[in-house]
């Protein structure tokens, strides 16, 4: 769209009209306005296509003077905000290069060339006196869910918080991810906003946790006696600090010399029969105790969803106990916490969801309020860090100084099962963490990297259930070790800071280590076999749209030709390859493992990396447009050409 003189300066007047100039009154360090150029254009509504007023657009200058050559930066910006048909005007525009973003409340961030929320941007070049008046800032409006929450007796649950949680695809395995939340009003009625696009279960969520009456005391106290302002994370010991320690609230139910509490916005527990209590379980809409059961809600763009009503049951929660020990005994004063545990492929909740407590001094555990479920005690211990003390210190007042000669981190988790019945005289023990070690080994045409590059070269293992990270350096002598891995499922990645050097495998027996998932409990995994290569592998081409022109965004997509085997085997990173099309059609990869791929070019508007985690590839995207991509076989050394053409999933 092409604005004449009299329209820009009508924006302009409008912007005066309304009491903001096209300008911000920014100081004139943040953007020299000496420049002849003037950049103006509109800002959309993209699904409504409708202008958007009101809207915030800032005009950022990519790479500063004195910054030249340096990382993008967006530190020298001015601003305008959009008139009623959404026009906005910069004048007295330097040259360089800029991006050009926006922001409204109730609506996505938008940008120049940004084609899908979360989806990347394009940069202006502003040459002297030039006159860019086409420019088109596309938003979206975020969506909401609104209904209302009741308890079993059909009265209106108040002043409970309503979570929206958004089904995410971790490594292939769907979780709900918290997305934000409101407390009921006294009707109970909620409404949750700004949602981005996506599906969504809706649930209030609580869970209780158990410490010892005399802990609670005590804590009390030591706040008391601190004052105003002191010891925020009151009564947590050396062992809270080190096993994930729990924060202990006010007040709660007694029960037996142990106090059950839930946290502000959740409902309240009662006393029930034979040590229960009667608590409002964690409830999925419409109504149902099992998130395998709960209704997940699509939401496009701008949609507002109803009716989203629902009652939360109040049920018996029994009581689950044992003692925790550690290498030396009794586990005092240790966390304790329950993880929902399925049988299927359903992540459940975030653990500081599940009932959780403390051990008393002799190491003995109580968590009461615990609904019907399949559980993991989860239990461990790992010291602090210096990082961690200095924290610490600073929050407490109090000088907290890490070990000096640390013990080995430890851990348990046990699987239980809780029905109606108490789950008494448990016994977990925990273990020094497993620990994972192997050599190296460098397959090329090149010399190895020489003794002082040793630090160069590492490996490490990504948790696909978390995407927690944790490795190690290789050795003068070729050797590695990662210690006090926690227990999971994991990919083994080789990391190399060396630009000679790029991962070709990692093996332990005869399994594959790279491709597939590595199980990790207590016990050590040994003999792993890291190789490096100096092979390089590549993928360069063009790509036109479906009438055949020359694309000028999108995204290229490499995927395992084997989609399904590869989301169920966790999704390893290193097995796809995400890359944007250029302005003139053109895309460049380089591919890190050999093997049989898909490769498919998506539309602008199609997300194909999970907005959670952009380091890997959304498995419902992988299975709708891996039909639809062209094979390629890439073998080490080899740099191919490919020609694609944008396809879109019906």
């Amino acid at each position: 769209m092409r604005i004449d003189a009299a329209a820009l300066a009508a924006a302009a007047l409008i912007g005066l009209a309304a009491g903001v100039p096209a300008y911000s009154r920014q100081p004139p360090a943040q953007l020299a306005l000496a420049g002849t150029a003037v950049l103006a254009g509109q800002v959309i509504d993209e699904t409504t296509k409708r202008p958007l007023g009101g809207v915030v657009v800032t005009l950022s200058l990519v790479n500063p003077p004195g910054r030249a050559g340096g990382p993008a930066t967006n530190v020298r910006r001015a601003s305008a905000v959009s008139s009623a048909e959404g026009r906005f005007v910069f004048r007295d525009v330097p040259a360089g290069k800029f991006i050009v973003t926006s922001t409204l409340a109730g609506y996505s961030a938008g940008a120049v060339g940004q084609m899908r929320i979360a989806g990347p941007s394009q940069p202006v070049d502003v040459a002297g006196g030039a006159r860019l008046t086409d420019l088109v800032v596309r938003m979206w409006r975020l969506s909401t869910i609104s209904g209302v929450a009741r308890d079993d007796l059909g009265d209106p649950l108040v002043g409970v918080w309503v979570h929206a949680l958004r089904r995410t695809m971790t490594s292939g395995q769907p979780e709900l991810t918290f997305s934000g939340g409101e407390a009921t009003d006294e009707q109970g009625r909620f409404r949750l906003s700004g949602l981005s696009p996506g599906t969504y279960a809706v649930a209030v969520l609580g869970s209780t946790q158990t410490n010892p009456v005399a802990t609670v005391r005590n804590a009390l106290q030591a706040r008391a006696a601190a004052g105003p302002g002191g010891r925020p994370g009151i009564g947590l010991t050396a062992e809270g600090w080190e096993s994930g320690g729990i924060q202990i609230e006010r007040s709660g139910v007694e029960v037996d010399g142990w106090q059950a509490s839930v946290g502000s916005g959740s409902p309240q527990p009662l006393p029930g029969p034979d040590g229960t209590l009667l608590l409002h379980p964690p409830t999925y809409y419409p109504g149902v105790t099992d998130v395998t059961a709960a209704a997940l809600i699509p939401l496009a763009p701008g949609v507002d969803r109803h009716g989203v009503d629902f009652a939360v049951p109040l049920v018996p929660g029994v009581r689950v106990s044992g003692v925790l020990l550690g290498p030396d005994g009794p586990a005092a004063r240790n966390a304790v916490r329950l993880l929902p545990h399925s049988t299927d492929s359903t992540s459940l909740l975030p653990t500081r969801r599940a009932p959780s407590g403390t051990a008393d001094d002799q190491g003995r555990f109580v968590l009461l309020g615990v609904p019907p479920g399949n559980y993991v005690i989860d239990a461990y211990r790992a010291p602090i860090s210096a990082t961690t003390a200095r924290m610490l210190s600073s929050m407490t007042g109090d000088k907290i100084e890490p070990p000096a000669n640390p013990p080995p981190a430890v851990h348990a988790q046990v699987p239980i099962t809780v029905g109606t019945a108490h789950v008494d005289g448990i016994t977990v023990t925990m273990e020094p963490r497993a620990s994972l070690s192997g050599r190296i080994v460098f397959s090329g045409n090149i010399p190895p990297p020489a003794q002082e590059q040793a630090k160069l070269i590492g490996v490490a293992l990504w948790n696909v259930q978390t995407s927690a990270r944790v490795e190690g350096r290789m050795t003068p002598e070729g050797t590695f070790e990662i210690r006090d891995v926690p227990p999971g499922r994991y990919h083994v990645l080789g990391e190399s800071l060396a630009r000679e050097w790029r991962v070709a495998g990692a093996r332990s027996d005869d399994a594959n280590l790279t491709t597939g998932v590595l199980t990790i409990t207590n016990a050590n995994v040994p003999d792993i076999v890291v190789t490096f290569t100096d092979k390089t592998m590549a993928i360069a081409g063009t790509v036109v749209d479906e009438s055949g022109s020359a694309a000028s965004d999108g995204s290229v997509v490499l995927m395992p030709v084997s989609v399904k085997a590869w989301i169920a085997a966790g999704m390893a990173v290193q097995r796809t390859k995400v890359v944007p099309i250029a302005a003139d059609g053109s895309f460049q990869m380089t591919v890190d493992l050999p093997g049989d791929y898909v490769i498919v070019a998506a539309p602008p508007d199609v997300h194909p990396q999970t907005l959670i985690s952009p380091m890997t590839v959304d498995a419902d995207f992988a299975v709708a447009y891996a039909p639809l991509g062209t094979r390629v076989t890439i073998a080490p050394g080899d740099s191919k050409t490919q020609a694609l053409t944008i396809r879109r999933a019906r």
